[in-house]
């Protein structure tokens, strides 16, 4: 990513250079989720295929009933074939990151309260990955999230707010022991 010549890192790295990526991270994930629904569809019967393309034009509550068979999909496509196995890892991991770039502009306590949960989900790729410093990092915060009290869970969840597009604020607080 940095060119030798080129050391100031706050330049490279901007906030307009992370909405860019995220963008281009939402929208790989969003091809990796239809190509895959599209691949799920052609391994259903006929009539399953129209009951399930009728569930998705109607937005029916009925979408539902067709999860746990698609997740069973994923389950067995992963066993059988290592690049499909890959694939289905990048829509998992670009939809982590496109839930920490959601809950950066969500804010306040649920925006927390899923940026706590994409890191959860986030960490086996990152020690995986070997991204020491950014795994270290959400431990760290996970673990300073249960260590404090009721109390300064919820100062920190009020706190989380990015209330402005251009300046991007992302609090996380933690008391001093004395």
């Amino acid at each position: 990513m940095r060119d030798e010549e080129f050391n100031d890192w706050k330049k490279l790295i901007s906030v307009e250079h992370i909405n860019m990526a995220s963008k281009y991270i939402r929208r790989l994930s969003i091809a990796l989720k239809v190509a895959f629904v599209t691949k799920f569809l052609q391994s259903l019967k006929v009539e399953e295929q129209n009951a399930m393309k009728d569930d998705l034009k109607n937005e029916n509550a009925n979408c539902m009933k067709w999860n746990d068979q698609f997740e069973n999909f994923l389950e067995y496509g992963k066993s059988q074939n290592a690049t499909f196995m890959l694939h289905t890892e990048m829509l998992n991991h670009s939809e982590e990151i496109s839930a920490l770039s959601f809950a950066e502009r969500l804010g306040g306590s649920e925006g927390y309260s899923l940026m706590l949960a994409a890191v959860k989900m986030s960490l086996p790729f990152a020690f995986l990955n070997g991204s020491t410093s950014y795994a270290a990092y959400a431990v760290n915060l996970l673990h300073e999230h249960y260590k404090s009290g009721k109390f300064y869970q919820n100062v920190k969840a009020a706190l989380f707010t990015t209330t402005h597009q251009k300046v991007r604020t992302i609090l996380v607080w933690t008391p001093r022991e004395n």
